[in-house]
């Protein structure tokens, strides 16, 4: 006849392997995340809602002809928000009418919360804002 506390010992030790190895196998995700604050060196934080200028804020594929991969566009406040990211290297592109876009590469590894703020300018000959703003 087996030995009942050995096969309990046994069983709760491939317990024990089996909840390691799913830790270790969630520790990774292969996703990240990004959020920022898009500023406007022209515009008052407090006149950003009130002229409803939004910013595009876009994440491309740096090695796929920067085709756009993922895409949001900054709240009343200027903030933005990125869901899950798939880990990478991207070219990050902020623009917003009548002014000069920003561009940089990013690295997103897994399980990265990026955040970022960044100031657009007023493109030449533009005062910046969007067209029948006071």
């Amino acid at each position: 006849m087996p030995d009942r506390s050995s096969a309990a010992v046994c069983v709760r030790g491939m317990a024990l392997v089996f909840m390691l190895f799913a830790v270790a196998v969630s520790a990774q995700s292969g996703r990240g995340s990004m959020h920022g604050y898009v500023a406007f060196e022209d515009v008052s934080y407090n006149d950003v809602e009130t002229l409803g200028i939004r910013a595009t804020v876009e994440l491309r594929d740096k090695d796929r002809n920067q085709v756009v991969r993922y895409t949001t566009r900054t709240n009343e406040h200027g903030l933005y928000d990125f869901g899950p990211i798939s880990m990478g290297i991207y070219v990050l592109r902020i623009s917003a009418a009548g002014h000069t876009p920003y561009q940089t590469e990013v690295y997103i590894p897994s399980d990265f919360i990026a955040n970022l703020g960044t100031m657009l300018h007023p493109a030449p000959g533009s005062d910046g804002k969007p067209k029948g703003s006071p």
